[in-house]
């Protein structure tokens, strides 16, 4: 997936700090993700999470890894009231694409509602 945005919208460390991924962060730091990178993680979608292969969540056969790779892209479309207005869209279209690859792979056809 190419995000619309590399990175979100930041969100302020409460006063205080806190400790994020094992890292101290001092409150009133803005933080954000950077959501290009987020999206190609390997460790998530694989060695291979450069390249445009949406069958890859087809193949997956291991529903804790589907799971983890469908939550990574719910996150860039934000949350709350920061919320991505066109994520229904989004998901719709995705969903299209999923049947047009297992037509043409003669894979079985998944749908994916969220």
């Amino acid at each position: 997936m190419v995000p619309a945005t590399v990175i979100g919208f930041s969100k302020r460390v409460p006063a205080g700090g806190d400790t994020i991924c094992g890292k101290f962060v001092p409150g009133g730091t803005d933080i954000m993700v950077n959501h290009y990178e987020m999206l190609r993680n390997k460790a998530v979608f694989g060695e291979d999470a450069d390249m445009f292969r949406p069958e890859r969540f087809i193949e997956c056969h291991d529903e804790d890894t589907k799971a983890r790779m469908f939550k990574v892209i719910d996150l860039s479309f934000g949350h709350g009231r920061w919320m991505c207005l066109g994520k229904a869209l989004a998901w719709m279209e995705l969903n299209k694409l999923f049947v047009e690859v297992s037509v043409c792979t003669q894979l079985p056809t998944f749908f994916f509602f969220f």
